[in-house]
């Protein structure tokens, strides 16, 4: 007759026939490995807790039989990750070893948990069947849907039918037939994949989706494999392909083939490349990519990293063989290589090569878009008051309009700064040495020696604050090679002293309801130098250009080639106050005057021969968070005229962003032009429903009244990602860049990137 489970009264003798019929033992020959599931049903536990936490401690026991306790290989494991087991009810039949949990089944091993309706054990199959709303949380965290599972193999393999799998990281998959084995591999049959944020569960359709005949998660090597898929997108068939494998959430870095990327062009054609992912090591990989130009030619991109302890190495190196303007398939080079390490005591190092054979194929053929190459190699230290550099660099422009003279060569430059000890709080010393070899800088050659000692001290008064400086320098030239032939080409020296004294008294106020800050500041400063400026070629002050920034320094020009005897007062106020209706306003006007000696270049657009420099003036309006306008501008010191402007207005609220900007230059800023420059910038972004955005920008010449459109785009793309694995950008640019065989261009582009797969873009350039 069968025996079942029932009421408190036969608990121990249950419990006890139960162990003995499962195990197979005689009590009197128990195996030392059973005695703790004796002790499961003991008297004394049934005095510490109820029937029902019996019943589970019971069916807990049935389990670690079941799941080979006799085994002592095994034994260890199952103290490791012990079985709890919580049922409504259960019940046992001794002759046919199956028993049976229903109502609310938990069982728990580990980080793996089973929950059903109802659970059937058989004990001769060593299987169990788990039935109604069955849910499946493997040990990786993955959690699987079903109406039945079968248990095999001690629990370590289940299979079902009519599956929904939600993984670790999120993505979702659903099967006709399911086969999960632990620590191994999950199989789904006739499967549904996708990492999207929807719900299976719920019927929800994801944004994309890899449909295959098979689908198999590896967790020895953390792949995902689909056989025979085809890709849907919002349900529609857009792509077939007969293998596809992609790594596991888990993964950082796995070796395999990326998106091909395909693009359309009236001047290099079909355009396919095809990159593939070593990962080479622990600490460093290589991306391989050829790429074939079907009208041009192919070419072979390689990009290696590696990472050590206080070093990195980044290296792209380029090769190919592509139409050029000086030939068909000429062959072609560029290397683009960064090293960074620490040497010796905190010397920050890095090196980097950055060369091209041909001036135009890099920007032409989409491997870069820079117009000059600087390779380097410099190495610096920085202590609590010192700092030190040591380069050397040199210089490949790749502008057709430019000629070797624009390819300067600096090696080395020494560079040495030195807080010193002062005898007094206030005051600061600074020393500076530096050493200069300069090659090819537009004909000229020249070695440089300079020294610097600067010494500032400011203190406060009654009246003000005061501020005394004082700056020595020195400069000693070796010039080889100088421009033009009746330049100067020997040995020379150069010094000055300079010395300013300034004023300065904030003051603060209140003009109605409006707090207002004002601050006039005055200096006076008399240089003594040693003219040369007629035989030493300027070459580090020559883009001097008097601003609110330097009208204040001591030695304003910051470089040491262009230095005259003169003395000057230079003078400004600025303002910034709250104001309810603009909000914060902050303004300053300033200008130089020339009382003695000869008036350094830069200081205004019309005539260096005049006393006053121009005049500087700017301010900034705030009104609300979301609004702000600024201008800056010279003025001719005497009629007034706009010399250089600089404007911008920007709108920044929660869905609408814009932004305008203006320049405009004086031609006599520029000594070969017979016009001023202005441009127009305007960019834009609106934001749409379901995070699309929409960004746009218009760049125009505005030079004597024209509006020539020099640059336009216009991209729609969508910032979060439809449903976090899909993003799309749609997009319009325009360039008239032109060098060469560069072309200017019309661009349209369409991208995809989906997740855990890369991305698919196609682009179509016409000729303007």
């Amino acid at each position: 007759m069968p025996l079942m489970a029932s009421q408190q009264s036969c608990q121990f003798l249950f419990c006890q026939d139960i162990l003995n019929h499962i195990s197979g033992r005689h009590p009197q020959n128990q195996d030392p490995l059973s005695m703790p599931l004796v002790w499961l049903c003991s008297p004394y536990t049934l005095l510490r807790h109820s029937p029902l936490r019996c019943v589970g401690l019971l069916v807990a026991a049935v389990l670690l039989i079941a799941a080979g306790y006799p085994s002592p290989s095994l034994a260890q494991s199952v103290e490791e990750a012990p079985v709890e087991f919580i049922a409504d009810s259960v019940s046992s039949n001794s002759e046919t070893g199956v028993m049976i949990a229903t109502g609310n089944v938990v069982i728990t091993q580990g980080k793996a948990t089973l929950k059903a309706d109802k659970v059937e054990y058989y004990r001769d199959e060593g299987r169990a069947i788990a039935t109604g709303n069955v849910i499946l949380t493997d040990p990786n965290g993955g959690v699987h849907y079903a109406e039945a599972v079968t248990l095999e193999d001690n629990f370590a393999r289940a299979l079902a039918e009519q599956a929904i799998s939600k993984l670790a990281d999120g993505s979702w998959v659903s099967a006709d037939k399911l086969d999960f084995q632990q620590e191994k591999s999950s199989t789904f049959n006739t499967s549904r994949f996708t990492p999207c944020n929807c719900d299976f569960l719920e019927g929800e359709t994801p944004a994309w989706e890899l449909r295959s005949s098979s689908t198999r998660h590896d967790t020895e090597s953390k792949m995902v494999y689909h056989d025979n898929v085809r890709m849907h997108i919002f349900s529609i068939p857009v792509m077939y392909f007969p293998f596809l494998s992609h790594p596991d959430w888990t993964v950082r870095r796995q070796s395999g083939l990326l998106p091909p990327r395909i693009s359309f062009s009236t001047d290099l054609g079909t355009t396919y490349s095809q990159s593939f992912y070593w990962v080479t090591g622990e600490t460093h990989d290589l991306e391989i990519t050829p790429k074939y130009f079907t009208n041009n030619g192919d070419a072979l991109e390689l990009n290696y990293r590696q990472r050590w302890d206080q070093s990195n190495l980044d290296a792209r190196i380029i090769g190919g063989r592509l139409n050029t303007y000086k030939k068909d398939r000429e062959d072609v080079g560029g290397i683009d290589a960064t090293f960074t390490t620490m040497l010796g005591d905190q010397w920050n190092t890095e090196a980097r090569i950055y060369r091209a054979s041909q001036d135009t194929f890099m920007r032409r053929y989409g491997f870069d878009t820079a117009e000059s190459l600087k390779s380097y190699i410099s190495t610096e230290r920085v202590d609590h008051n010192r700092y030190s550099l040591i380069e050397a660099y040199d210089i490949q422009d790749l502008q057709s309009s430019s000629g070797e003279e624009h390819e300067p060569v600096v090696y080395p430059h020494i560079f040495h700064e030195r807080y010193l000890e002062s005898p007094r709080e206030d005051l600061s010393l600074r020393l500076r040495l530096s050493a200069t070899s300069l090659n090819n800088d537009d004909y000229t050659d020249v070695r440089r020696w300079t020294s610097e000692l600067y010494g500032l001290e400011e203190f406060t008064t009654d009246y003000g604050i005061i501020s005394m400086e004082g700056r020595g320098s020195g400069q000693y030239r070796d010039i080889e090679t100088a421009t033009g032939n009746d330049g100067y080409t020997g040995e020379l020296g150069q010094g000055s002293i300079a010395a300013g004294v300034g004023w300065s008294m904030p003051v603060a106020t209140v003009i109605g309801d409006r707090h207002v800050v004002v601050e006039p500041k005055t200096k006076l400063v008399s240089v003594k130098a040693s003219d040369r400026t007629a035989k030493i070629p300027n070459r580090d002050s020559s883009d001097f250009r008097l601003d609110e920034a330097n009208l204040f320094l001591l030695h304003r020009e910051q470089g040491e080639d262009y230095t005259k005897t003169h003395s000057r007062v230079d003078a400004g106020a600025s303002v910034s106050l709250y104001d309810r209706y603009l909000g914060d306003v902050s303004g300053f006007v300033g200008s130089s005057m020339r009382v003695s000696g000869s008036t350094p270049e830069g200081l205004n657009a019309a005539s260096d021969s005049d006393r006053f420099s121009d005049v500087l003036a700017s301010f900034t309006i705030k009104p609300e968070q979301w609004f702000s306008l600024s201008w800056a501008g010279r003025f001719h010191p005497r009629d007034f005229f706009l010399n250089e402007t600089k404007a911008s207005a920007a709108i920044n609220l929660s869905s609408t962003n814009v932004r305008i900007t203006y320049n405009q230059l004086a031609k006599s800023y520029f000594n070969t032009a017979n016009k001023e420059k202005e441009d127009l910038v305007i960019k834009a972004t609106q934001k749409l429903p379901n995070q699309w955005a929409v960004t746009w920008i218009q760049e125009y010449d505005m030079t004597n009244g024209a509006r020539k459109l020099d640059d336009s785009s216009i991209a729609l793309n969508y910032g979060g990602g439809v449903q976090n694995c899909l993003s799309i950008s749609l997009g319009y640019n325009r360039d008239t860049t032109t060098d060469r065989d560069i072309k200017p261009i019309d661009e349209v582009f369409v991208m995809i990137n989906f997740k855990y797969l890369g991305a698919i873009s196609s682009t179509q350039l016409k000729k303007r």
